[in-house]
């Protein structure tokens, strides 16, 4: 059961919601005591899905570092695992014009903050996805990617307090993917099968189209054996892009 909701073909899709929980199956058992270790020697332990940090108040022994990394090490390897070597780094904030970053993130400004060239490609993107919108392409698959992909940016961005987030998510929203009937079929047939394998709480997919072009897709899922007289509660929206 765990295998079929967490897994897409026999694979496992990166940046899936579920990833960050099966994480925490695979290490639950072994991670409390490295926690505990590290805590007794006022060592901060964090880890996001597979990024593992280590943070310290005072500078760190180079022997004291390699108790560290070889604790760590050995926690991952019980599990099947090994470390990557290419992403092993010690960052030292206290060093002239250093800038610290943790799983992507500026970390030494008080608070997270995404990097000036991060921010720059995303401002890019957003234009792109407004030219190609302008320019005819919003039913073109390249076009759902790139804005599917900017989205997910500008979700960040507005998560850590980046003022142009809120601009660029208006920029998107105005200048939407959308589907032509071929696609919006494909798409109304997966609703329904998807809404079918929800046991013991089964649901009907009711689709509605409204046209003329753009086809925009309603998905309204209405629940069995409700015992209420009233009205059961619809939902109805355009099918967002992915974020």
């Amino acid at each position: 059961m765990l295998v079929s909701i967490t897994t897409l073909g026999g694979e496992l899709p990166q940046g899936a919601p579920t990833s960050s929980y099966v994480a925490n199956l695979v290490f639950y058992d072994d991670e409390p005591r490295l926690v505990a270790d590290f805590h007794r020697i006022n060592l901060t332990y964090t880890r996001l899905i597979d990024d593992i940090t280590v943070s310290s108040s005072s500078k760190l022994s180079t022997q004291r570092r390699s108790w560290v990394v070889n604790k760590i090490r050995g926690m991952v390897s019980g599990k099947g695992f090994r470390l990557h070597k290419g992403k092993l780094s010690v960052r030292d904030t206290g060093s002239a014009g250093a800038k610290v970053y943790v799983t992507g993130l500026w970390i030494d400004r008080g608070h997270p903050r995404l990097s000036p060239d991060f921010c720059n490609r995303v401002r890019s993107m957003v234009y792109r996805c407004k030219k190609g919108y302008e320019s005819g392409h919003q039913n073109e698959p390249d076009f759902h990617s790139s804005h599917n992909t900017a989205s997910g940016r500008v979700a960040l961005m507005t998560r850590l307090g980046h003022g142009d987030g809120h601009k660029y998510r208006a920029t998107l929203k105005a200048n939407q993917p959308e589907y032509g009937p071929k696609t919006a079929n494909k798409l109304a047939k997966f609703c329904y099968r998807f809404s079918e394998k929800k046991r013991p709480w089964r649901r009907q997919a009711c689709i509605r189209k409204t046209l003329p072009s753009p086809y925009v897709l309603f998905v309204c899922f209405e629940s069995y054996g409700a015992r209420s007289s009233k009205q059961p509660e619809k939902s109805a929206g355009q099918i967002p892009p992915k974020v």
